[in-house]
């Protein structure tokens, strides 16, 4: 008879329950070990993009979706409990929260979640504070975000601090942070400063129309395309931090590699350069070169020298006149 009411139950079940599945009866939940284990290569990815301790962004993972077990998380895919906001343009999510049906932010994949949280916390002012911290001292971190209004828990950095210390991840952050720096000297100690020809000096701020701030630092455009003059002490790290972006785009964006050096002075574009110019030509002035010219018109490299029809490595000399879009004529 036993065998025989659990039957009929599981029939109840299915036909008042039309979303139950049999799977959910022996579903196993992840524990905080395990989603540590699961998610540390993309919170280390997190941490080395956008400079926020991989102790603090495992901690709110598994703090925001009860170690990827909640109804939420498995309805929206967000990590972090990110809501809507104004300028979020992707899937979202209505889940009863502080409020009833409360705006989320639902993501497709979990790069696009860990992104994601990079980037709000590194694009609003409220949080800008935070980066001046050391990236081990998950302490200070775990108090920011509560302080700056992350959460309205008013426990949420008691928290996140006992997940953290509970599973060591201030370890990780040590050891991420070795791994940081030692990829920033490597890269420092093998740059190649050969883009501009010694003697070249870099075009002066005045020729050029201000577009906005990011951070204190004043964006600028040419050819229609955004761009930012290199400060002292800059490095691909710490911009691609500031710009919120990626070592690889900013050396696309510029046809460079990321052993090339930085100047001071130097047009540093923080979007993809044009085909070609307004302007017709340039006259190659002493100690340019096809690569300063192309930064001085935003068009790509590698559309010079085809433009040009030129050998790749060619080295232009003064007086020679270099086309900055297709000639018809050539």
């Amino acid at each position: 008879m036993a065998k025989r009411y659990s039957l009929v139950s599981f029939f109840i079940i299915l036909i008042f329950f039309p979303g139950f599945t049999f799977a959910q009866i022996n579903e196993k939940k992840l524990t905080s070990a395990e989603y540590i284990e699961k998610y540390q290569s993309m919170a280390l990815w997190e941490m080395n993009e956008f400079k926020i301790p991989a102790s603090i962004i495992l901690a709110q993972g598994i703090l925001e979706t009860n170690s990827g077990n909640s109804v939420f998380f498995k309805k929206s895919g967000n990590h972090f409990g990110i809501k809507c906001h104004k300028d979020w343009e992707g899937d979202t999510v209505l889940i009863d929260d502080d409020a009833q049906n409360e705006c989320f932010r639902k993501y497709k994949n979990d790069i696009e979640a860990f992104r994601d949280h990079g980037l709000f916390l590194t694009t609003r002012n409220r949080y800008a504070s935070l980066f001046s911290l050391d990236i081990t001292d998950y302490r200070a971190w775990a108090e920011g975000l509560k302080r700056l209004g992350y959460a309205t828990n008013p426990k949420y950095a008691e928290a996140l601090i006992r997940i953290i210390e509970s599973n060591k991840l201030y370890d990780i952050d040590k050891t991420s942070k070795e791994i940081i720096l030692a990829k920033e000297s490597a890269i420092a100690n093998t740059s190649d400063c050969s883009r501009f020809l010694k003697g070249y000096i870099h075009p002066t701020r005045d020729r050029f129309q201000e577009k906005k701030k990011i951070k204190n630092r004043t964006v600028y455009v040419n050819n229609k395309i955004a761009f930012i003059f290199i400060e002292e002490g800059d490095n691909f790290f710490k911009l691609a931090s500031e710009l919120n972006t990626s070592l690889y785009q900013i050396c696309w964006y510029n046809d460079m590699k990321k052993t090339d050096c930085l100047s001071e002075g130097q047009i540093l574009y923080i979007a993809k350069k044009k085909r070609k110019s307004g302007a017709e030509k340039h006259e190659v002035q002493a100690y340019e070169n096809l690569y300063s010219i192309s930064q001085l018109y935003g068009v790509r490299l590698k559309n010079l020298i085809k433009y040009n029809k030129l050998p790749k490595n060619y080295e232009v000399k003064k007086g020679d006149m270099v086309w900055l879009h297709k000639n018809k004529n050539r």
